[in-house]
C-alpha cells in the first residue's frame, strides 16, 4: 500500500511563515482512505484553516507555519487490504536575518 515514489522524509524543517508540505505514500485497490493526524490527534482543513489536503488525502500542506504547528504528523491509510500509516517530525524555526 506504500508508494515510495512520493515518499516525503520522516524528519522535516520549516521556518515560521513559510509553506511546508508532506506527502503520503499510500496507493491501493480499493485506493485508501487517509486521515491525518498530528500529536495524535486528527487535523483537518475544517478544524483548522490553515492546512490544506489534496489528492485524495494523500498530500498535507501547512500554507503558513506556525510554532504550534510543531509536532509529529501521522498519515494513516485503511482499505480492505488493511492499515498502513507513515510519520513525520515536524521542527519549526523561527526567522533568521543576515547581517
Amino acid at each position: 500500500m506504500l508508494d515510495y515514489e512520493t515518499v516525503t522524509p520522516s524528519n522535516l524543517s520549516v521556518v515560521i511563515g513559510n509553506t511546508l508540505f508532506i506527502s503520503c505514500p499510500m496507493s491501493g485497490i480499493p485506493p485508501p482512505k487517509i486521515t491525518w493526524y498530528k500529536n495524535g490527534e486528527f487535523i483537518s482543513p475544517e478544524l483548522d484553516p490553515n492546512i490544506r489536503i489534496y489528492a485524495g488525502g494523500r498530500r498535507l500542506e501547512l500554507m503558513s507555519a506556525r510554532v504550534t504547528d510543531l509536532g509529529l504528523y501521522r498519515c494513516e491509510g485503511v482499505n480492505s487490504a488493511g492499515t498502513n500509516d507513515n510519520e513525520y517530525e515536524v521542527e519549526v524555526h523561527g526567522m533568521t536575518y543576515e547581517v
